[in-house]
């Protein structure tokens, strides 16, 4: 079990174990999911659920989509060879604050891939609702997960998730879907029984996620990989993901997760890119508490590790920890530190 207080913070290189695309191969699966081909003659061409999501939204403005097409269809084009020179959506959509159109058709271009990169993922559920976790069982999800029911029988599933909390980068609902899974499996128990446990878990999602699972919210819920997805659900979800800027607002959330900084005693970066915003949106307001830092840096240059590590002991505000930011990927790290995460 987890020995001192845990968190996690997750960046796209985490999900893509479980095969979810990261930022480079994101964005042409974003814009394939909101391809609008403008006609010389005729209304622009694009899929029905995306039409219909369009519609549902003006419908908001009292505005009839036809009167709008030619908008989104410019948002497409400028977002189409814009997102070569990014680093990521998220960067491009908060460089573009102010451009309702570009905002609406991106925000619906990541939901739409996300969802359907879950239900192209290992983790993927079946029509019978079954999910096989045995296709992670060498990802850092299973890995996390020994280190965590080592010593924790079933009678204690209450306290499985007392020294863990996590802060989430990405939209996907991976971690959450993960771990309701791995109890059913492993401790034998039932949905509900599972469900109660999990639901202990706190995890943070700073720039929104692509909706709440079943057992999250039963009257709102979007199935893990529901890629069937349009008209006004679409358009609710799509709400539901936020810019950087607009994060800055929700400073409650902000004061949470900054708090999880501090108090934490053991910080686990995972997958993570380090981005300045995304430090900068966490960071504790006064020197932490965490005596261990593990970072996996999977094609970091020396250099840039080196950088790195300044990075995080300025980001910790003096704090005295020790920092191991390793060339590892997120479930080498895991096996690497086995022993030294976990401890007290």
């Amino acid at each position: 079990m987890l020995k001192s207080k845990t968190l996690l913070i997750v960046g796209a290189g985490a999900s893509c174990e479980a095969d979810l695309p990261i930022g480079i191969d994101l964005m042409p699966a974003i814009l394939s999911s909101i391809r609008i081909e403008s006609r010389d003659f005729g209304p622009a061409k694009m899929e029905e659920d995306l039409r219909r999501a369009l519609h549902s939204q003006e419908l908001v403005r009292n505005r009839h989509i036809n009167n709008e097409i030619h908008h989104y269809a410019r948002a497409y084009t400028q977002m189409r060879e814009g997102l070569k020179l990014s680093i990521s959506i998220d960067n491009y959509l908060d460089a573009h604050q102010g451009d309702y159109y570009l905002q609406v058709l991106g925000k619906m271009g990541i939901v739409r891939s996300i969802l359907k990169a879950e239900s192209q993922s290992k983790l993927s559920v079946t029509d019978h609702d079954s999910c096989d976790v045995s296709r992670v069982s060498d990802k850092w999800y299973a890995e996390l997960f020994k280190m965590i029911n080592e010593g924790v029988p079933r009678s204690s599933l209450d306290l499985f998730f007392s020294n863990l909390e996590v802060i989430s980068f990405n939209y996907d609902r991976c971690i959450e879907h993960f771990f309701e899974r791995a109890l059913r499996s492993y401790y034998s128990v039932d949905n509900e029984q599972a469900t109660q446990a999990v639901s202990r878990l706190v995890v943070y999602h700073p720039y929104g996620q692509v909706g709440l699972l079943p057992w999250q919210n039963q009257h709102q819920a979007t199935p893990f990989g529901s890629d069937k997805i349009g008209g006004s659900e679409l358009v609710r979800l799509a709400s539901r993901i936020k810019t950087f800027t607009e994060r800055q607002d929700d400073q409650t959330q902000i004061e949470r997760m900054r708090e999880a900084v501090q108090s934490a005693e053991t910080i686990v970066f995972l997958g993570f890119a380090f981005h300045p915003q995304n430090l900068e949106l966490i960071a504790p307001t006064k020197p932490a508490k965490a005596k261990r830092v593990f970072a996996s840096a999977f094609g970091m240059s020396a250099p840039d590790i080196e950088s790195t590590r300044d990075d995080i002991w300025e980001w910790l505000q003096g704090a005295d920890s020790r920092v191991e930011i390793a060339p590892l990927t997120c479930s080498k790290l895991f096996s690497e530190y086995r022993r030294s995460i976990p401890r007290a």
